[in-house]
């Protein structure tokens, strides 16, 4: 304090007395503060000062728990500073561990007492440099063998599904998948592509490299099909000929190319007349003498025209008076006066009366073997027929009778149109309902004709009675037609069609409820009709002259209809010409002309698509 205050004034003190050498002391620097020093900081001193040391020896006076005799610890230093790390201390293996994902190289171990940087206890990785890939990796589909198990992606059942990629199924080899058929995996397994762009994955020709051609499929996988799809292959599609005039032959200077026959074309082109059925191809010719459309005599050769003008065709029917303008095959017939001006091989009768009451009737002249015409005052008569359960429904208007004497084997055709509803039966007794042996009545209000036919089976003459019945009290028309000794509408089986007597030269008029109609040939499999008409069918045998025409219809209102012509009638295969357009309301118009140089006896299939078949209409001509 002396000192200082001497300072302070500007004296100067005096210096500390000197110590002893005997006193001096050999001082380290003891940083660390364990009690020894630094060796290299050793100096001479009076005292001992703090952060100092007269212990010398401390090999690492940053450590306070390194220093000469201090207990040696598994730490990678020499704390005892006897110039060894760790001695004594127990070693553990160590692994390299470059990718510090955990899990070491099991080729490269490193033994220490304490965790050498980059060093794993646990070995087994099988790539230490890629963190991801490890014993406890997760598997994914990336080609590489991420859990270490020594399988890879798809070979590896542990493999996340997650990573999958879907593939489809290439059964065809085309290289279009099946979107129908995923399959999930890596890679792409054998017979499996990345893409679904198959529609057919059955056929290596259709895919969406195709090219759409005509064969009913959608080749190319667009979704459209044959002509719908823009990108058809023009020359995949036939031509077609336009047939005018249904004969099945088609117009040379018409055509369509289509995958399938338009509506009226037909697959050639061989008609010589598309307005003139009866020239499907070359026809033979007759001379017409008499300038009516129909000839006679010897045929020419077959050709498109006529040898020279005043020929007709053959097909067109034999005029069985060539030298009478007013007399052919189809002309009008006069009733009564001895000409047979339709060429039908006998003149038809004009008319019977018609009788108001049964008594009446009984003593009217007898309509017998022939054609007979109806057309009377309205009757006034009524016994409630369809009470009596001849008829599907009651007309209960009033009724016409007509006795007829029908022979044994003979049939009776009836034919009845009002302007109302009209039905027509047939009884044995004119006076009792219950005596009925058949009656047709379709039960609607729209002048339709009723067709009845019958069939004398009983061995003897039998005389019954036609009743022509109408719905209402007014009945101001009556018309009707009485056809003795014709064969039944149509018959129900080819077996019984085979015993019947062939219509020949001449026309038949169909309509109503008709027989029939039992047996399904499935035609239209048989190549017989273009569309099936999965009904019942009717049958009716013909012959057709060579040379002449055979024109049939068929229509049903409600219903799809057929009509065909077959030469084995339980053979849909046997078919000669066969015509259905589908639809109901369509007339079906079969034309067949017999060129075969020989008469041809065959049956006409009249087919229809409901079993009722009630309101058939059809006609059958042979010219």
């Amino acid at each position: 304090m002396t000192w200082l205050v001497l300072t302070l004034l500007g004296c100067k003190p005096a210096p500390p007395e000197p110590c002893s050498s005997l006193s001096q002391l050999n001082l380290y620097d003891d940083a660390d503060g364990d009690g020894f020093g630094d060796p290299a900081t050793e100096r001479t001193g009076c005292e001992l000062v703090a952060g100092s040391t007269i212990i010398g020896g401390d090999c690492d006076d940053t450590s306070p728990i390194t220093f000469p005799e201090a207990a040696e610890q598994c730490d990678g230093q020499d704390n005892d500073c006897d110039n060894t790390i760790d001695e004594e201390m127990p070693l553990k293996t160590w692994y390299s561990d470059y990718d510090g994902d955990g899990i070491g190289n099991e080729n490269y171990p490193v033994e220490s007492c304490a965790q050498p940087e980059r060093t794993a206890l646990e070995s087994g990785d099988c790539n230490d440099a890629d963190a991801n890939v490890s014993p406890f990796g997760r598997e994914v589909c990336n080609g590489i063998d991420d859990d270490c198990d020594g399988k890879t992606d798809d070979a590896d059942p542990s493999v996340d599904p997650n990573s999958w990629s879907t593939f489809y199924s290439d059964d065809d080899d085309d290289g279009a998948g099946d979107p129908l058929a995923p399959i999930e995996a890596c890679a792409a397994p054998q017979n499996a592509v990345d893409n679904a762009d198959d529609c057919d994955d059955q056929d290596d020709l259709v895919g969406p490299n195709a090219t759409e051609i005509c064969n009913g499929e959608d080749d190319d996988c667009d979704g459209q099909w044959e002509e719908s799809d823009a990108d058809i292959d023009p020359d995949s599609l036939p031509t077609w000929w336009y047939d005018g005039d249904g004969d099945g032959a088609g117009d040379a200077d018409v055509t369509l190319r289509a995958c399938a026959a338009p509506l009226f074309y037909v697959g050639n082109d061989d008609d010589c007349d598309d307005a003139e059925p009866l020239l499907a191809g070359p026809a033979p010719w007759v001379e017409d003498l008499d300038g009516d459309g129909y000839g006679a005599g010897f045929g020419s050769p077959p050709s498109c025209n006529p040898p020279a003008p005043g020929w007709a065709l053959a097909a067109r029917g034999f005029d069985c008076a060539d030298t009478a303008p007013d007399i052919y095959p189809g002309g009008t017939e006069i009733c009564d006066d001895g000409v047979d001006q339709d060429c039908s091989g006998f003149d038809t009768f004009c008319s019977v009366g018609i009788s108001e009451t049964c008594f009446e009737a009984g003593i009217q002249p007898t309509a017998t073997t022939g054609t007979w015409y109806v057309a009377a005052d309205p009757a006034i008569d009524n016994i409630d027929v369809g009470a009596g359960v001849c008829t599907t429904a009651a007309s209960n208007g009033r009724e016409g009778f007509v006795q007829i004497d029908v022979n044994p084997s003979e049939f009776v055709t009836l034919t009845h149109v009002g302007d109302a509803d009209a039905s027509a039966y047939l009884l044995t007794n004119c006076g009792l309902a219950s005596t009925c042996v058949g009656g047709a009545d379709n039960d609607a209000a729209d002048a339709a004709p009723e067709t009845l036919r019958w069939e004398n089976t009983s061995g003897t003459v039998s005389t019954v009675y036609a009743v022509f019945d109408c719905a209402d009290g007014t009945c101001t028309t009556i018309d009707g037609v009485i056809t003795v000794n014709e064969e039944p509408l149509l018959a129900d089986t080819c077996g019984e069609a085979e015993t019947w007597t062939p219509l020949a030269t001449g026309t038949l008029s169909l309509s109503g409820t008709v027989s029939g109609f039992t047996g399904d040939l499935s035609l239209a499999a048989g190549g017989c009709t273009g569309a099936t008409t999965p009904g019942p069918e009717g049958f009716l045998p013909v012959v057709i002259a060579a040379g002449q025409t055979l024109e049939a219809s068929h229509e049903q209102s409600t219903q799809n209809a057929s009509v065909y012509l077959l030469t084995d009638c339980s053979l849909a295969s046997s078919c000669l010409a066969g015509r259905d357009l589908g639809g109901g309301g369509v007339s079906e118009r079969l034309i067949w002309v017999n060129l075969t140089g020989s008469d041809v006896t065959a049956y006409v299939g009249f087919d229809c698509a409901s079993n009722g078949c009630t309101d058939f209409n059809g006609t059958l001509q042979i010219y």
